[in-house]
């Protein structure tokens, strides 16, 4: 596990915070812009200065001011991926890569360099200049060359904002896939309601140099205590498995935990294969008796968990299906002729269903 206790004065700034992050999945720091998300990631890395810090990996300390140790960043093995990555003037993809593959310990370079550019779809561009290439280009890049230098965690600082939203969306499932393949820990920094929940499995949400939450994804994205689950964009994830499609109808059945989700968008899977849906809150409507007739798939049986009124004349509904968290987003006006109270009795319709992966 990851365990930090870092204070930071910067100018006006003032982060203090604390917690335990695990050793392995994907944690996601969450926050407004101006949070402190890039301050303590980087803190992490061992990049800023002047704090008041205390971190360890494990059984490793890597930095404890009260006792004057300071591992430094290049020593913690961590990958760092930014927003802007930074890559000497004039080099080729294959120089930007080779600094990677050079920090890699000689005892873990199993296959071959041409072999990782072309898993990241680089083999062609290793000649060009990286100034020439795009921004979606650039950024594999940066990944590949944390990566070769075999890390023990990457760090990963909003790598794909400035993208277009269909590439970024591709970038992020190869990311997912990585992980996946590879079981490498990482910690991602987004301001992105949608990626955080898509991405995540643990959350840490940030607010004015403060943590506001910190925990499992599926309980915090759905918790409306906190302002995750308040924002008109809110969404809930669900861990799926690929049951079987019927070409027929163009839909793919997926089984959870408490139940079954009809889906028409994306491709057919493997049977078994694990999948990761999203089910944004505006996309579920209620109901106190199942709809005898409806276009709607998925209506699923639920039971309200809690309530909570917004400033937009909005209800924000916490909702149960078994032990499955979900969120349903409707008018004060349905809410109160519903009478939705904690524990009754509702179906939940689902209008949509975002498949994630793979």
């Amino acid at each position: 596990m990851l365990t930090f206790r870092f204070q930071l004065r910067q100018g006006g700034f003032d982060l203090d915070v604390q917690g335990i992050l695990p050793a392995q999945g994907r944690s996601v720091i969450f926050g407004p812009s101006g949070a402190g998300k890039t301050t303590l990631l980087r803190l992490m890395a061992g990049l800023e200065r002047g704090a008041q810090a205390r971190i360890a990996y494990g059984d490793e300390l890597w930095e404890d001011r009260e006792q004057g140790v300071r591992i430094p960043p290049h020593s913690r093995r961590v990958g760092l991926v930014f927003q802007h990555p930074v890559f000497l003037p004039g080099c080729t993809v294959e120089q930007a890569l080779r600094y990677g593959w050079r920090r890699r310990p000689p005892a873990e370079r199993r296959g071959t360099f041409a072999a990782a550019a072309e898993r990241f779809g680089l083999s062609a561009q290793l000649q060009r200049r990286v100034v020439t290439l795009s921004g979606g280009e650039r950024q594999r890049v940066a990944l590949l060359r944390a990566l070769l230098a075999a890390p023990r965690l990457l760090l990963l600082d909003e790598p794909f904002s400035g993208i277009d939203k269909e590439l970024r969306a591709t970038l992020l499932h190869a990311l997912e896939a990585l992980h996946a393949a590879e079981a490498l820990p990482m910690i991602y920094v987004t301001h992105s309601a949608e990626e955080a929940v898509r991405f995540a499995d643990h959350l840490l949400l940030l607010e004015a140099g403060r943590v506001r939450a910190l925990g499992p994804a599926d309980k915090l994205a759905a918790d409306i205590s906190l302002p995750l689950a308040r924002r008109p964009d809110a969404v809930v994830a669900i861990n799926t498995e690929f049951v079987k499609h019927d070409a027929d109808d163009g839909v793919s059945r997926l089984a959870f935990s408490d139940g079954e989700l009809l889906v028409t968008a994306g491709r057919p899977a493997a049977p078994g294969a694990r999948l990761r849906v999203l089910v944004h809150a505006r996309d579920v409507s209620l109901a106190r008796t199942r709809p005898q007739t409806s276009s709607i798939l998925n209506v699923l049986p639920a039971r309200v968990v809690a309530l909570a009124e917004l400033p937009d004349a909005a209800v924000v509904v916490s909702l149960r299906i078994g032990n499955t968290p979900l969120l349903a987003r409707v008018s004060r006006r349905s809410a109160r002729e519903l009478d939705l109270q904690p524990g009754c009795a509702v179906y939940a319709q689902v209008k949509g269903v975002a498949l994630q992966n793979p």
